[in-house]
């Protein structure tokens, strides 16, 4: 495969906990799969860059600068989902509406956690774009909107159910995770000419 770059968001961090659930937090969990998910990208001989690498503050526009400035081939920003409703479970991955690319990133990764993740059913479904979430939140815009190229945001559990919480709160599963969102990545990027 040529040469592929590909930048890696932790979402949330330092005063941004995100969602926050039996204890657990947001920012923590994803930000140990985004060091997993670099790892797996490095051992595929894929150059990747991260955005935060600790519990620190980021700024949307900060992520957004440093995939534009690493001229990354795609940028993938790992969460968690949350919601009032205990029921809510599965995975889902978003993408910028109209980016063709987007989406083909979006579907190629959602495919690979439902192959390899089977804890996580997919939700319906399970490939979004930000029109049809019906949030108002400027996260999703800002971070799939401004960079140059094809972006995702996956939420990869809801941790305010009680099996998608006690899912990504082991280690061995957030491996899982992460092996998995690389499959998906690796497996788009093979797309590229």
């Amino acid at each position: 495969m040529p040469y592929r770059r590909v930048c890696v968001d932790a979402g949330h961090g330092g005063s941004d906990p995100g969602a926050v659930a039996d204890g657990l937090k947001e920012k923590d969990i994803v930000l140990d799969i985004a060091d997993r998910l670099a790892v797996a990208l490095c051992e595929q001989g894929i150059y990747m860059r991260q955005t935060r690498i600790d519990n620190s503050t980021w700024r949307n526009l900060e992520r957004v600068m440093v995939a534009n400035e690493y001229k990354a081939d795609v940028f993938v920003s790992i969460h968690c989902n949350a919601a009032t409703n205990k029921k809510a479970r599965g995975f889902e991955v978003i993408h910028y509406p109209g980016s063709v690319r987007g989406k083909a990133l979006a579907t190629s990764v959602a495919d690979a956690l439902t192959e390899k993740i089977t804890w996580i059913p997919k939700r319906k479904p399970s490939v979004k774009d930000y029109t049809k979430l019906g949030r108002g939140e400027n996260f999703y815009l800002t971070v799939i909107r401004d960079t140059k190229m094809p972006a995702i945001i996956v939420e990869v559990a809801f941790i305010t159910n009680k099996d998608g919480r006690a899912s990504v709160d082991e280690g061995i599963e957030r491996q899982k995770v992460a092996e998995a969102i690389c499959l998906g990545i690796r497996k788009y990027l093979e797309t590229l000419k």
